[in-house]
């Protein structure tokens, strides 16, 4: 892999990715959609109090104050990529009120951010790093195995079996916190 620029839309990134990766966005109403395609890497950050996009604020249609996201949503394609929104800070984006980080079919790695995150790591065999916040991580049947990683906050685990006798085997490595089982 190697560093190259990507056009689309009028978006300019640059990404350690294949050359056929690339991502897009929309904002509309306070709600910024990132899609992920070709195994996308998308790490979300706060640049001059401008979203950034792999350190690019020319975000579709235009720049984004940080100030007016309300709500995020990351959707990832069939390949593998990673979501990262770990270096978000409640003082960059303080109208946040909702993220949902959403998995596809590849083995991606999601890493949440600074408030409560809705994670659904996808049929690949994710690995999921869970911040700061109530976090919700989401497994659906036939979604593989996930390496979900906690931090501080009341986190929760909902598994979506197939209803037909399924056997779920969760292992708990206690550091700070609890696990609830119901």
């Amino acid at each position: 892999m190697n560093f190259k620029s990507f056009a689309l839309s009028g978006l300019l990134a640059v990404l350690m990715a294949p050359a056929h990766a690339a991502f897009t966005t929309v904002f509309s109403g306070g709600a910024l959609s990132i899609t992920a395609d070709n195994e996308a890497q998308v790490l979300l950050t706060c640049n001059s109090g401008n979203v950034a996009i792999n350190g690019n604020t020319a975000l579709t249609p235009a720049n984004v104050a940080c100030t007016s996201v309300v709500s995020i949503t990351v959707t990832a394609d069939a390949l593998a990529n990673s979501i990262d929104l770990s270096a978000m800070t409640a003082g960059e984006f303080s109208a946040l009120t909702a993220i949902a980080l959403l998995g596809g079919d590849g083995v991606d790695s999601i890493v949440g951010s600074f408030t409560t995150d809705v994670v659904t790591g996808g049929r690949g065999d994710d690995s999921i790093s869970l911040r700061t916040g109530d976090d919700v991580n989401v497994w659906n049947n036939g979604d593989n195995t996930d390496a979900v990683i906690g931090a501080e906050g009341n986190d929760r685990q909902i598994v979506n079996g197939a209803g037909v006798g399924d056997v779920f085997t969760i292992f708990t490595k206690l550091r700070v916190g609890k696990v609830w089982l119901r």
